[in-house]
Order: structure tokens, then C-alpha cells, then sequence
């Protein structure tokens, strides 16, 4: 049984401007400046942080354990 009846519902009103600003900004990637679904608060999105962490393994990779000196790739 269905809580409501879609036919009968209100649609919402829009948000005002200086209400939907800050949401944006909260969903914005601090370091590639898109727009994503989940709240960031100026925190790398997903894909960022994976893309900083591939480029932490390459740069652990090409370092010296024993004396950190860095090889050319």
C-alpha cells in the first residue's frame, strides 16, 4: 500500500540562490573544481585522491629505501 498518491503531491518550491551557492560549494573537488554527488567540504573528490595516491606509489617505488635518493623514471 502507498504512503501517498503521486497524482496528489506539491512539487517543491526552488531553493533560493543564496541557498544552493554554499551547497555547490560543499560538493566542489578542492583540487580538480568539479562538482560531485557526496559533500567534499574542499576535500579531494574520489578520483583525485586515487590519482594522488597512484602517483605517492609511482614516487615510492622509484625511492631508495636506505638512502631516499629519488631514481629518474
Amino acid at each position: 500500500m502507498p504512503l501517498y498518491d503521486p497524482k496528489n503531491s506539491v512539487q517543491m518550491r526552488r531553493l533560493p540562490q543564496g541557498t544552493k551557492a554554499p551547497m555547490v560549494e560543499r560538493r566542489t573537488c578542492g583540487e580538480c573544481g568539479k562538482v560531485r554527488k557526496e559533500i567534499l567540504r574542499g576535500r579531494p573528490c574520489s578520483v583525485c585522491r586515487k590519482q594522488a595516491e597512484k602517483e605517492h606509489a609511482r614516487l615510492r617505488a622509484r625511492t631508495c629505501a636506505g638512502c631516499s635518493t629519488i631514481r629518474e623514471p
